[in-house]
């Protein structure tokens, strides 16, 4: 039973502390989201590089739980639950960022 709760590969562990990691940063960057006292003539994503930066790094490790989830999975037999959870999550927060990098608005 404990086999399908805690991951048992190193990419596994890795793969769940990954999205871990991205659920913290993404809180964080809301948290710390500094608002400013005027509107720039021209907003961009950059314009606030710490939200900016702790962003990016949120889905680089997204993206990160994806490709080594999915390398446990069909490499190393990894079958738990945490795991397969992870590479859903990453999928999504993969082709959502290259959604957004990839479609002008």
């Amino acid at each position: 039973m404990r086999k399908w709760i805690i991951p048992s590969s190193k990419s596994g562990t890795l793969s769940f502390l990954a999205i871990l990691l991205f659920i913290l940063l993404f809180v964080l960057s809301q948290t710390i989201r500094i608002i400013p006292s005027h509107i720039p003539e021209s907003p961009s994503f950059f314009n606030s590089p710490v939200h900016a930066i702790l962003l990016i790094l949120a889905w680089s490790s997204g993206t990160l739980a994806l490709f080594s989830g999915l390398f446990s999975i069909l490499k190393a037999k990894e079958r738990a639950i945490p795991v397969f959870f992870s590479v859903l999550f990453g999928l999504f927060i993969f082709s959502f960022g290259a959604g957004e990098v990839l479609s002008p608005h």
